[in-house]
């Protein structure tokens, strides 16, 4: 899909991640775009707005909700 000043790339930053909320600080270097391997279409298996998201609502609504809890938002223990 192509994008353009009226189809702009959804931006859905994972700040609930293990990389965001670890301890030390990082130097944000770029972003890296790669396949996931899967034969799974939908994107809202690995991606999901924080909560605290202002755009959470619209995210989830064009993105769907992980109601497994399986995303990559989330802080690994």
């Amino acid at each position: 899909m192509k994008y353009s000043d009226t189809n702009k790339p959804l931006q859905c930053m994972m700040t609930n991640s293990t990389c965001y909320k670890q301890t030390r600080t990082m130097q944000v270097k770029g972003i890296l775009w790669h396949s996931t391997g899967a034969n799974n279409p939908t994107l809202k298996r690995y991606v999901q707005p924080s909560e605290n998201d202002p755009n959470y609502a619209t995210l989830i609504k064009k993105i769907g909700k992980n109601n497994n809890g399986n995303d990559w938002n989330h802080v690994s223990v």
